[in-house]
């Protein structure tokens, strides 16, 4: 019930490399451009995260039931000239836990 920005399976093709996609995959994006104050770019991290999480929420259940026993993660890459400042509440941590999957968060200065 909720359309991915992005899926594709085993054997697609990966764009012009040629290469084969090796595992199913099932994503939502959520992308924002910010300068670069340390304090603004973990704002506009919270941002996408939120919307993400807002865009799974009625759909934690069937999450839970894919991910068990699955690779499944929520990925976030945050490239940045200096290391931001980053915060998570509570419950955006609870909303990630009931969605049952790992969080990797891969932070590029």
């Amino acid at each position: 019930g909720l359309l991915p920005d992005a899926s594709w399976k085993i054997g697609d093709l990966r764009g012009k490399t040629g290469k084969a996609y090796e595992r199913n995959s099932w994503k939502l994006e959520s992308q924002l451009e910010v300068d670069e104050n340390p304090l603004a770019v973990g704002e506009k991290v919270r941002t996408c995260l939120d919307d993400v999480l807002r865009r799974t929420r009625d759909h934690a259940d069937r999450f839970k039931t894919v991910a068990s026993g699955r690779t499944a993660g929520l990925y976030l890459r945050i490239s940045a000239n200096d290391a931001p400042a980053l915060e998570t509440k509570a419950d955006t941590i609870t909303a990630i836990s009931t969605l049952g999957v790992d969080l990797e968060i891969d932070l590029m200065l």
